[in-house]
């Protein structure tokens, strides 16, 4: 369900929208695959000059969209941005504050206006922190058209999102693209709860450990989701989790 179809105030900044409220915004990117674990999205862009007086026309108060020409932020040392060629644009979806005062429609309509300018991407919104965190805004922009999808998770933790991502990539094995996405997550994870995770290689190395019962659940689903690789050292040959840590 998209709950900002009909919202006639689409860009304004509407305090009295349903949707307005104050957000530690956060993004996770699933395709193109370019920083599984950053919560901000790079996003390449077509006809820079249109895109550029698109992206200028949007109103001040959406500060979480950045545009940016390759060669002229690879230097800056605010930002860690290398991806593409010198010539080339992209937008950077990143809250560089705290806390932000936004109705969330705002987001989806910015996103509709530079959609014909964007790559086909795919990527989650939420919030992780104040107020109701249970929501999950899922995006697709696909030849330049946008599908928004609206979810919930059955808790407000981080663990209650990578259980909603772990459900999805269940529910969709054939989708190579989420379950590389969801597989990067969960070993992060893992990597950071057990300190050590090379000592729990296998389902079953994990499952006859002292771990914590949530540590060797999650191990499990690290070893399941993909089924040609049902363990540690075949996970990492396919995915290289070692260049994230």
């Amino acid at each position: 369900m998209n709950p900002y179809i009909g919202n006639d105030t689409g860009l304004e900044k509407n305090k009295r929208s349903p949707h307005f409220g104050r957000y530690r915004l956060c993004f996770n990117q699933v395709y193109p695959f370019r920083e599984p674990l950053y919560n901000r999205l790079v996003i390449k862009i077509k006809n820079t000059v249109e895109a550029k007086t698109v992206f200028d026309n949007l109103p001040q108060h959406i500060q979480i969209i950045h545009f940016f020409k390759q060669k002229n932020i690879r230097e800056n040392k605010y930002w860690d941005l290398d991806f593409f060629e010198d010539d080339d644009t992209f937008l950077v979806f990143e809250m560089l504050s705290d806390v932000i005062y936004i109705a969330l429609e705002n987001i989806y309509y910015s996103v509709v206006e530079l959609a014909p300018f964007m790559e086909d991407c795919h990527f989650f919104v939420f919030s992780n922190g104040d107020g109701n965190t249970h929501w999950i805004d899922e995006y697709c922009v696909k030849n330049n058209k946008v599908t928004l999808n609206r979810s919930y998770t059955e808790s407000e933790t981080h663990t209650g999102r990578l259980d909603f991502y772990i459900k999805k990539a269940e529910e969709n094995p054939k989708d190579n693209n989420f379950l590389k996405f969801v597989l990067f997550h969960l070993y992060d994870r893992l990597h950071s709860w057990t300190k050590d995770l090379e000592k729990y290689p296998t389902r079953n190395s994990a499952n006859n450990s002292s771990l914590k019962d949530s540590h060797i659940h999650y191990l499990n689903k690290l070893y399941s989701i993909d089924q040609d690789c049902k363990d540690l050292y075949a996970l990492n040959k396919k995915y290289n989790f070692d260049s994230i840590v």
